[in-house]
């Protein structure tokens, strides 16, 4: 079935705060809307990986560059 929402109530509820208030429910019958989603693919975590490390490089550039 892969990661979905088998209720179109998802995110509705979701947007309440059921993800924590039924957490056992919902993160099963609402995994999408509740986040609990696994990446299958490698290739973009990688990517998103990437740009974090480029991210923290330029901001402690900055960092260095501007403070005091």
């Amino acid at each position: 079935m892969g990661c979905s929402d088998r209720d179109p109530r998802c995110s509705l509820w979701a947007g309440k705060g059921e993800c924590y208030k039924n957490r056992g429910y919902m993160h099963v019958h609402c995994a999408e809307s509740c986040h609990q989603c696994v990446v299958q693919d490698a290739t973009r975590s990688e990517r998103w990986f990437r740009g974090l490390s480029v991210t923290q490089e330029l901001l402690g550039y900055e960092y260095n560059t501007l403070a005091p």
